[in-house]
């Protein structure tokens, strides 16, 4: 199975640093790209995303189908 995508979350009540949120996400990616050696392209960030529960077994959700809406309000629907 090949994995295409990292979803991230930042837990509650975590303190966002002066420079912001948006740095933040920049430095996670630039640290994944160093230690990968994969770009890794910024997609956006989501208000609330989905995922579809598989059907061979329905405890787990299948991360190629999924669908949410971007702070933007775009819609993303995927494999569905």
């Amino acid at each position: 199975m090949a994995l295409d995508s990292i979803w991230v979350k930042r837990k509650r009540n975590t303190k966002i640093t002066a420079t912001g949120q948006d740095e933040d996400y920049a430095r996670l990616q630039s640290s994944i790209e160093q230690k990968t050696g994969f770009t890794i392209p910024f997609e956006g960030k989501y208000k609330w995303i989905a995922f579809v529960y598989s059907k061979v077994n329905n405890a787990l959700p299948v991360a190629k189908r999924c669908f949410g809406v971007f702070e933007d309000g775009c819609v993303k629907i995927r494999g569905i």
